[in-house]
């Protein structure tokens, strides 16, 4: 065998387990962040549809909800050709030797003939008009055949996974839309604070609860990210919107003595740390480095903080719930806590391709 064999065969080594390796990433270990492949062509993609669809509605309504399923499409063609080319690469030298044909035909031995070989065993169809005639061969092909049967399975078994986290982030985000009348978080302040304590502290345990499943579903598969759905109801921006913006309401907001027991309870904190621990890991694995605003404020956007902070206050009060008796402090604190977290959801909302004035006003539908 000469140099150029070894170098044809060593060249497919690299394919098949350039689709290994991503293939074990993306769907065996399963974390954000990681992957030779998918990460990349995720993120190309989507800023090409992006881009695409820039400064039209109408577009932006009829291209991006397809650009999840064409990434899991897209996965499994690279997947795919990669395997299928790498095996073809390496059988390519045996034709004629180690791979003969099962009739008196000459055997042919260009590239698309051994695509064709490598196809099948794949495929698990068999070795067609084209048979392995020495132990080697016979070995590769059935770890072809092994190969080609485990990764049409765990795709399967992968898809299946990516559509029920999207359907958990769906129900969790319409819940969520429902309870605030659209996405208006002093109404869901208000009514969550109807009852006693304890009911609003299991509302906020739900909400936590929610946001942890949330994080693991986008972290175990970032391709969820990519599902857009052109409602903002469905937005992860509003999602982390709803919950981090009630739990500032609730500590700044609310009388510091007699809301002591709320403020300061485990599902209130659990709900901010979740929120924000899901913003800051997610918007380093999915986020480009030039999307990461996390602090920049105007005067304009104080302005209409103040307006959705005094409106919460006074939808409180109306409530029966007693509020802040130092206003000043009160505001001040919240437009601190409110700039922990405020840039990176606007980073998603905008990457997202949602207009954030959407995202914050309350809509009548989703």
């Amino acid at each position: 065998m000469t140099t150029t064999d070894w170098l044809i065969r060593a060249l497919g080594i690299l394919c098949v387990v350039a689709a290994v390796l991503d293939i074990y990433m993306t769907v065996l270990f399963a974390r954000g962040g990681v992957g030779l492949i998918s990460p990349g062509l995720h993120s190309w993609c989507w800023r090409i549809l992006r881009w695409f669809a820039n400064g039209s509605n109408s577009l932006r309504r009829s291209v991006l909800p397809h650009a999840g399923p064409l990434l899991l499409v897209l996965d499994m063609l690279a997947w795919s050709s990669l395997l299928l080319v790498g095996f073809a690469l390496i059988v390519w030298p045996e034709l004629g030797t180690g791979i003969q044909s099962s009739s008196n035909e000459p055997t042919p031995q260009g590239f698309s003939a051994a695509l064709y070989f490598a196809g099948y065993s794949l495929t698990t169809l068999g070795t067609g008009d084209l048979v392995p005639k020495t132990s080697a061969m016979r070995l590769l092909i059935v770890g072809q055949a092994g190969l080609g049967f485990s990764v049409l399975t765990l795709s399967l078994t992968y898809f299946m996974s990516v559509y029920s986290a999207l359907a958990r982030r769906n129900r969790f985000a319409l819940t969520l839309h429902h309870q605030a009348s659209g996405g208006d978080t002093v109404m869901l302040m208000s009514r969550m604070m109807q009852g006693s304590n304890d009911v609003t502290q299991r509302s906020f345990a739900d909400i936590n609860a929610n946001l942890n499943d949330l994080y693991e579903s986008h972290h175990l598969y970032p391709i969820v990210h990519y599902f857009y759905l052109p409602s903002p109801a469905y937005a992860m921006a509003r999602v982390l919107f709803l919950s981090l913006d009630a739990v500032t309401i609730v500590r700044t907001a609310l009388d510091a003595d007699k809301s002591r027991a709320l403020v300061n309870s485990a599902a209130v904190e659990g709900t901010w740390q979740s929120g924000l621990h899901m913003l800051g890991n997610l918007s380093q694995t999915f986020l480009p480095s030039a999307w990461r605003n996390d602090t920049a404020t105007d005067d304009e956007e104080h302005h209409e903080w103040k307006q959705h902070f005094d409106a919460a206050i006074q939808a409180l009060q109306q409530a029966g719930v007693e509020t802040t008796t130092d206003y000043e402090d009160s505001w001040k604190r919240y437009r601190e806590l409110r700039t922990e977290w405020n840039g990176l959801t606007q980073s998603f909302c905008h990457y997202m391709a949602h207009d954030w004035e959407n995202v914050v006003e309350p809509q009548s539908q989703a």
